[in-house]
C-alpha cells in the first residue's frame, strides 16, 4: 500500500490538525451560540445534499473513467468532457431553485424562526462552489495527489468558527454569517482550481474523436447511476442535519447535535484520507482485472482503519463527560452525548466494512450501489420520522447508525457473493480485543476533579497502551511501518509535503 499509506498518512496528519483547530472551536466557540451554528449547519448541510445532482455524476467519472483517457498529455479533452457536464448540472440546478424555491421558504415560515429564513437563500450559492471545489479534489486525486486539496478544503475549520464568534461578538447579522460561509467555498474553489493548474492539468482541450459511442454511453448510465452512489456518504453525514432542520422548531438543538457529529467525526478522518486515494487504485485494478490486488487491499483497509478509529473513538467516548464539562454552556452541550455514541459506532462499522463502496463502484456491477444508495435514503429519512419526534436530537443519532448498518452489511453481503471476498481477518478479533483493554483502563481511571488534566491523563494512558499492544502484537505490518513514518515526519517535518 505504498501510495495510499504515503499520501493517506499525509492527509490524515492534515486532517487531524484540521480537526484539532475543529476541536477546539467545538469545545469553546460553538457552544457561545448554538443556535446560529445550528443555522449555518443546516445551510451547509442542504448545499452538499444537492452536489451529485449539480454535478450530474461528473465526480464519479473522473475516477472510473480517468484511465480511459490518461495516455494522452490533453488527456483527451476529459477535463472539458467533465467541465460540460457540471455546467449543465449548474443550469439545471438553479432552473429548480427557481421553480421551487418560493415554495419551500413559504412551507418553512411558519415552521420555523426568522433566523433560519434568512439564512436560508445562502444554501443556493453554496451548494454551487462547493460541488465544483468537489469535482476539482476528486479529480486531482488521479494524480495521487490528496494533501494539499486537504489542507485547501479544511479552510472552513477556520471560517467557521470565525463566523460563530463574530455573530455572537454582533459585528455581522444572519446575512452577513451566511455571506461569509458561501465566501468560504468560493476561496476553497479559486484555490483548487490553482492548484490543479500548478500540478499542469488544468486543460480545457477538446479532443471527442476520442470518445466513441459505446465509451460515451457507458459513461452516461455510470453517471446517471453515480448520482446516487455519491449521495452514500452525504446522506450519512448530512441528512441528519437536514432531518433535524425541517423537524425540530429550536435550530440551537441542531447546532448540539452538529457539535456532537463534529466529535465522532474526528473518527472518519483516516477513512476519507484513505478512500480518498485508494478510489483511483482500486479503479486501475478492477479495469485490469486484478481482482488479488483488490481483496489485498480491501483486507488491509478493514484492519488499518477499525485499528485507527477504534483508538480514536476510546480517546471521545472515555472522556465526553470532560469534554463537555469544559464547554460553554455545558448543560446544554451535554445533550449531545449519545449522539457522540451512536454516530461514533455508525463510523466504526463503516470503517471496519472497508472499501465496500469503491469496490462496487468501479466495478462492471456499480448499478447495485444505485438501489442500497435508494434504500438507505430510505431508511434515514423513515427512521428520522420515527426516532425524531420521540427522541430529538438522540433519535436523528440512532436513524444515523441503524441505517448505516444495514447498509453495509447489504454491501458486504453483496461482495462476498458477486466477488468472493470479504475484508475480515483474525487481526480484527487482536484489535478488539485490545480495544476492550485500553476501553476498562479508561472506564475505571480516577477522576482528579480537573476535567482537563483527566482529559490529558485518560488519553495518553489509552493511547500509549493502545499503541503499545498493537506493535507488539504485530496487527498490521502498515501500522507498523505508518507508526516509524510519523516519527520520521516528527523528527524531519519538512518531509511531510514531499
Amino acid at each position: 500500500m505504498g501510495v495510499i499509506q504515503r499520501q493517506g498518512a499525509k492527509q490524515s496528519i492534515i486532517s487531524l490538525i484540521a480537526a484539532g483547530i475543529g476541536g477546539i472551536s467545538t469545545i469553546f466557540i460553538y457552544p457561545l451560540d448554538f443556535e446560529i451554528y445550528g443555522v449555518i449547519s443546516f445551510v451547509q448541510a442542504t448545499a452538499f445534499l444537492f452536489t451529485p445532482f449539480i454535478l450530474l455524476g461528473a465526480q464519479n467519472l473522473t475516477i472510473r473513467y480517468f484511465p480511459h483517457f490518461r495516455g494522452e498529455v490533453s488527456r483527451h479533452g476529459f477535463f472539458t468532457l467533465l467541465s460540460l457536464f457540471a455546467a449543465i448540472g449548474i443550469v439545471l440546478f438553479l432552473a429548480m431553485v427557481y421553480f421551487f424555491y418560493p415554495w419551500y421558504e413559504t412551507f418553512m415560515h411558519d415552521k420555523k424562526d426568522a433566523i433560519f429564513i434568512q439564512a436560508l437563500p445562502f444554501f443556493i450559492p453554496t451548494a454551487i462552489f462547493f460541488s465544483l471545489g468537489s469535482f476539482i479534489t476528486q479529480y486531482t486525486s488521479n494524480f495521487h495527489r490528496i494533501a494539499v486539496p486537504g489542507m485547501i478544503n479544511n479552510l472552513q475549520k477556520l471560517i467557521y468558527p470565525a463566523i460563530v464568534l463574530l455573530y455572537y461578538l454582533k459585528y455581522i447579522d444572519v446575512y452577513g454569517a451566511g455571506l461569509l460561509v458561501a465566501l468560504n467555498y468560493f476561496l476553497t474553489l479559486a484555490l483548487l482550481v490553482i492548484y490543479l493548474g500548478r500540478l499542469g492539468e488544468l486543460k480545457f482541450s477538446v479532443d471527442f474523436s476520442f470518445l466513441d459511442r459505446p465509451l460515451f454511453r457507458d459513461m452516461r448510465i455510470y453517471a446517471f447511476y453515480g448520482i446516487f452512489g455519491s449521495l452514500s456518504g452525504l446522506l450519512m453525514a448530512r441528512i441528519d442535519t437536514f432531518m433535524i432542520g425541517n423537524l425540530i422548531r429550536d435550530d440551537s438543538l441542531n447546532g448540539i447535535s452538529s457539535n456532537a457529529n463534529y466529535l465522532a467525526f474526528v473518527i472518519q478522518i483516516p477513512a476519507a484520507a484513505l478512500g480518498a486515494i485508494a478510489g483511483p487504485i482500486v479503479a486501475q485494478a478492477m479495469k485490469e482485472d486484478k481482482m488479488d490486488e483488490v481483496d489485498s487491499i480491501y483486507k488491509k483497509s478493514s484492519i488499518n482503519l477499525f485499528a485507527i478509529g477504534l483508538l480514536a473513538f476510546l480517546l471521545i467516548w472515555t472522556s465526553i463527560d470532560d469534554v463537555f464539562r469544559i464547554m460553554p454552556n455545558s448543560d446544554q452541550a451535554a445533550l449531545g452525548k449519545y449522539v457522540v455514541l451512536f454516530v461514533g459506532i455508525s463510523r466504526l462499522v463503516d470503517m471496519l466494512t472497508s472499501l465496500n463502496t469503491q469496490i462496487i463502484s468501479y466495478s462492471k456491477y456499480f448499478r447495485f450501489n444505485f438501489y442500497t444508495i435508494f434504500l438507505l435514503a430510505i431508511l434515514n429519512i423513515v427512521f428520522n420520522l420515527i426516532f425524531i419526534p420521540k427522541f430529538q436530537i438522540v433519535g436523528a443519532a440512532l436513524s444515523t447508525f441503524l441505517s448505516i448498518t444495514i447498509y453495509n452489511l447489504i454491501k458486504l453481503i453483496y461482495i462476498r457473493i458477486r466477488f468472493h471476498m470479504q475484508p475480515f481477518t483474525r487481526e480484527l478479533l487482536k484489535v478488539a480485543l485490545i480495544g476492550m483493554v485500553t476501553f476498562a483502563l479508561g472506564y475505571f481511571f480516577p477522576d482528579t476533579g480537573i476535567p482537563i488534566l483527566n482529559i490529558i491523563l485518560r488519553c495518553s494512558i489509552i493511547g500509549l497502551t493502545y499503541a503499545f499492544l498493537l506493535l507488539q502484537w504485530k496487527v498490521s505490518d502498515d501500522l507498523v511501518s505508518l507508526f516509524r513514518q510519523g516519527l520520521d515526519w516528527i523528527r524531519h517535518p519538512w518531509k511531510l509535503f514531499k
